[in-house]
């Protein structure tokens, strides 16, 4: 625990908050040790271009049930829905957004080449752990850009966090990233904008 407050201008966390077991958490206890004004800087995987492709974002409720039920530990559920769904394509892992969005559409038309990474015995097994306690590293929640967006703003609006995004880069490669800015301003709620993000989310998350 690091014994600071109002202390830093800036923190990186790249790939790393998908793994955490509190969303909401994190960003507060960032909060606490940025200065005013203090910048949080996210690099997320894309849930399209890694093996979390065929898994659903993660939703609000998820993230309002963590914040107000902290645990150290992930889930049985949630590990066993990771350990079910998990994918690799043509033996990676993860893989590039096209360069050209209009070859998208055609690349998966004619290129899924995906494959479970895990059988049923490997899941129960994770399973049976998660359920007497053991702490087994997955990917906890799953983004796109706009889910991601949207999450934050809810937060935002329910007053749990104090943070804004103030500059997102849309996907390279696998990852997007989002920059979030410490902020006093109060949340408006902007019902066109909230639709907009929730059209283009569900939009980003069928595979």
């Amino acid at each position: 625990m690091i014994q600071k407050e109002q202390y830093y201008d800036y923190i990186i966390a790249s790939h790393m908050i998908e793994h955490c077991t509190n969303f909401c958490g994190f960003i507060q206890d960032c909060s606490r040790l940025l200065k005013k004004d203090g910048t949080l800087r996210f690099a997320v995987p894309d849930k399209r271009y890694c093996f979390d492709h065929y898994r659903s974002t993660t939703s609000i409720a998820e993230i309002l049930n963590n914040a107000y039920a902290p645990s150290g530990i992930q889930s049985a559920g949630c590990v066993g829905e990771y350990c079910i769904n998990v994918v690799r394509r043509k033996g990676s892992i993860s893989w590039n957004k096209p360069i050209l969005g209009v070859m998208e559409h055609f690349i998966n038309r004619r290129d899924k080449k995906f494959d479970f990474i895990h059988d049923s015995g490997y899941a129960l097994e994770c399973i049976r752990k998660a359920g007497e306690g053991q702490y087994i590293d997955i990917h906890h929640y799953v983004f796109t850009p706009a889910s991601f967006e949207l999450l934050i703003y809810d937060l935002r609006i329910l007053n749990l966090i104090d943070m804004k995004i103030v500059h997102t880069w849309g996907t390279w490669g696998n990852e997007f990233i989002v920059t979030l800015q410490k902020t006093e301003e109060k949340p408006r709620w902007d019902a066109q904008y909230r639709k907009r993000l929730l059209r283009l989310s569900s939009k980003q998350d069928r595979v």
